[in-house]
């Protein structure tokens, strides 16, 4: 893969993120639209709710202006290299 990752690796990735987060059941939120792609709105309300530190998107530059909330964007390879997951 890109990540450099194999099948196993991602599968345990994606299990240890499921295992520390934290169902949400509504998302309510009045700044709409706030991204240029409305279609990534979705996004950035569920990573306030849950109150992320980051959102990890290879679409960066549809993120612009999120720093606002809090939070940062990063493409998966930089925030892998910054868990230490890979080198």
């Amino acid at each position: 893969t890109v990540l450099g990752l194999d099948q196993d690796e991602i599968e345990r990735l994606i299990n240890a993120i499921c295992a520390v987060s934290i169902p949400h059941k509504l998302v309510h939120f009045r700044w709409r639209p706030y991204l240029p792609d409305p279609k990534d709105e979705f996004i950035l309300d569920l990573a306030v709710v849950a109150q992320c530190d980051t959102i990890i998107t290879y679409n960066q530059k549809d993120f612009v202006g999120v720093e606002q909330f809090g939070i940062q964007v990063m493409d998966p390879k930089s925030f892998l290299r910054k868990i230490g997951a890979i080198t």
